[in-house]
């Protein structure tokens, strides 16, 4: 029979620089609020009004309409507009009444690496703006980031970067385009202790009464309104909310 022979006491190798390990990195935590976020690139400026109309007086009343309440409209990316009293030229605060002085909370919901970065450029940019402010709050309402449609890549592109014609996708997303985000707040514990108002909104029937008459209606995309609502000292801190960004 084959003798066994005793097995070599194991040596310790020397880790090589795949599996070498990081030093590890000591952070000092102090008290008080985080470090001041600064805006890292500012939204691009919009483009001049385009109105889609080849009614040259409806696209003259247009254009008055819009230069008279030019305070309500964004200027960039991350601007917003404010809503003003037209003879003072002062914004209207808007107070919430509460059913309670329990403040809301909610666990922290950290965002997704993938989208760190572009959520830190969309807080930083909101602060500089003026938009937001740091402040402690008892709320602790979390944030939502949604992705906004991306750009999307044409053929003239797909080609200038190597790609064939074969292989072009009508539809398909450029890999090149950056993240936007869109910065939602999840408010519903706050929803829960708001009273509710005994003012109504207009029913179809009179809206449509009122708008008897006029020469021109339109629609405007107010998805972010709520960021020109100006809150007054007593109710901004309901709105208070986690950014969840690293850093």
């Amino acid at each position: 029979p084959r003798k066994y022979q005793p097995m070599k006491k194991a040596q310790a190798q020397k880790p090589t620089s795949r599996h070498t390990m990081q030093r590890e990195e000591v952070v000092n935590l102090e008290p008080g609020l985080p470090k001041q976020l600064s805006a890292r690139e500012n939204g691009p400026p919009k483009n001049k009004m385009n109105i889609m109309t080849e009614d040259e007086d409806l696209r003259r009343r247009c254009e008055a309409m819009l230069e008279s309440h030019k305070e309500v409209f964004a200027k960039n990316d991350t601007d917003c507009g404010q809503f003003q009293d037209p003879e003072s030229g002062r914004p209207y605060y808007f107070q919430v009444r509460m059913k309670s002085n329990v403040p809301g909370t909610q666990k922290t919901r950290y965002v997704a690496p993938a989208k760190d970065q572009a959520a830190t450029e969309l807080i930083s940019a909101l602060i500089a703006g003026g938009i937001v402010k740091r402040k402690y709050t008892p709320y602790q309402n979390q944030s939502v980031y949604v992705a906004k449609k991306r750009k999307l890549l044409t053929k003239k592109e797909h080609l200038e970067r190597g790609g064939r014609p074969e292989t072009y996708v009508e539809g398909m997303v450029d890999p090149l385009s950056p993240l936007r985000l869109r910065h939602c707040v999840d408010l519903a514990k706050s929803n829960e202790n708001i009273q509710d108002d005994i003012m109504s909104t207009m029913s179809p029937k009179n809206l449509i009464h009122r708008l008897s008459g006029v020469k021109s209606a339109c629609s405007l995309d107010i998805s972010s309104a709520f960021l020109a609502l100006t809150l007054d000292s007593k109710s901004e801190d309901l709105t208070g909310f986690e950014s969840g960004v690293h850093g």
